[in-house]
């Protein structure tokens, strides 16, 4: 069973995401985390920090679509890509999250999800030029192609 030190460990990291899945109000992304963390507690993996990390990420990303969370609502003064970002698929935004703001691997990003690694590539793909289209638009100017990287 893991310990609260680890599970504590991996709270700023789960809430980040809850909040990037749902958005505002906050209660609404603690609630998804702490249903994570009893999902979890009920069934441990094993003792590896990885997998327990993967775990919570894997159900609190289920627990997302599961409760089919509205695109959430941008606050009053909420930045232009924070505002393109929320206009994201749920999906999208998920993947984006993953890899771009909590740094995980493509492996990873892709397990947590429940998706084939190719599909996370779509996606990435997906919502980077979505962003790009809606940060252009917001800006006045014309629609320029994103420079993306595979990164192995």
């Amino acid at each position: 069973m893991p310990d609260t030190a680890s599970l504590s460990a991996h709270l700023p990291s789960l809430r980040r995401f809850a909040a990037a899945l749902c958005g505002a109000p906050k209660e609404r992304a603690d609630e998804l985390v702490l249903r994570a963390l009893h999902a979890v507690l009920r069934d441990p993996p094993a003792k590896n920090e990885a997998l327990l990390c993967r775990k919570l990420r894997a159900t609190l990303a289920h627990l997302a679509q599961i409760r089919a969370l509205p695109r959430p609502a941008p606050q009053a003064q909420t930045h232009p890509w924070e505002t393109a970002l929320i206009d994201l698929p749920a999906g999208h935004r998920a993947a984006l999250i993953l890899v771009s703001v909590e740094g995980c691997s493509y492996e990873e990003a892709a397990q947590t999800l429940g998706i084939s690694r190719a599909v996370l590539i779509g996606r990435l793909t997906a919502a980077r030029l979505m962003l790009a289209r809606r940060m252009d638009e917001m800006k006045g100017g014309a629609i320029r192609a994103p420079y993306l990287r595979l990164v192995k």
